[in-house]
């Protein structure tokens, strides 16, 4: 006969499902009297899809929405 084990006080019984989203990035290198200018832009989360990132000390935490950010970066 085949008995099911009790789980312990403080066992994670909860599931999380399986998540995909995608970033992207892109950069273009301009060169004005003679100093490069670098220009960045990336976007995480293109779809804005809600998603648990992570089982962080046993709460759940909510993955970012849609983050869109920038860069300019002048060599002298």
């Amino acid at each position: 006969m085949r008995t099911k084990k009790r789980p312990t006080r403080g066992t994670n019984l909860q599931r999380v499902p399986g998540w995909t989203h995608v970033d992207l990035g892109l950069r273009y290198v301009a060169v004005a009297a003679k100093h490069p200018i670098t220009f960045r832009v990336s976007v995480e989360n293109i779809a804005n899809t809600r998603y648990w990132a992570s089982a962080f000390g046993g709460y759940l935490l909510q993955g970012t929405p849609r983050t869109i950010k920038s860069s300019l970066t002048f060599e002298y």
